[in-house]
């Protein structure tokens, strides 16, 4: 666009944490509801239930990680026009049961909270919300390489794995890979929360706006005593 590089400053949109009313409760009221075992990897992703957020492909990936030997419940928090045909397609690859559809939802937080593995999909993004708020919480993340998702996943310090989109076999072998290492989920979802909290928290953002406005206001000064 004609601006140099020493005009530009990247300053990501400051996102909250979801309000969560008590972590651990609210984990265990989700599971008791979804009659989701309290040591069953649960995977969580939320968003308007659209083409481009291709929720097809984490329902596939959840019917490949079963013919891993590597079962797990997928959680969606979202509603829209592809619900039924995502219905459809989890009867179709025999994991009805294991695909939990709660629309939409006020409790985002406490929804998130009952996860173990925050899952991207999409197609297309830019710079996606949800994946923040999940960070926020402390979940690890697994999202597909489009829009920002591999600029705020990858760190440093890394929060999880990037995937390319619409490859449910890439994206059930890293779910399985994450699965099988708890330690691993763990350290990425500290990760995820410190990363959070240094470059896309609201403190941040604000941050980040107070130094380039003194930047700019010295830069001005300077110029005004010349």
């Amino acid at each position: 666009w004609g601006f140099s590089a020493d005009r530009v400053h990247w300053i990501p949109n400051g996102v909250g944490a979801p309000p969560v009313e008590h972590a651990a409760a609210s984990r265990r009221r989700l599971r008791e509801q979804l009659q989701v075992p309290a040591d069953r990897l649960l995977l969580g992703s939320v968003g308007r239930l659209a083409p481009i957020k291709d929720f097809g492909t984490a329902i596939a990936a959840l019917a490949e990680m079963n013919r891993r030997g590597t079962p797990a419940d997928l959680l969606l928090v979202g509603d829209g026009p592809e619900r039924e045909r995502l219905a459809e397609q989890a009867r179709r690859h025999q994991v009805e049961r294991q695909v939990h559809f709660l629309g939409y939802r006020r409790d985002v937080g406490d929804c998130l909270s009952a996860c173990d593995i925050y899952v991207n999909s999409s197609l297309g993004e830019a710079m996606s919300l949800s994946i923040l708020e999940a960070m926020a919480l402390g979940l690890p993340v697994v999202a597909t390489d489009v829009g920002d998702n591999a600029r705020m996943v990858a760190g440093p310090p890394p929060c999880g794995r990037v995937v390319p989109p619409n490859q449910p076999s890439a994206l059930a072998g890293e779910l399985a890979g994450l699965a099988a290492d708890k330690g691993l989920r763990d350290e990425l979802g500290r990760n995820a929360q410190r990363r959070h909290a240094d470059c896309f928290s609201i403190q941040s953002m604000v941050d980040g706006y107070d130094s380039l406005y003194a930047q700019v206001c010295a830069a001005r000064e300077s110029q005004v005593r010349r």
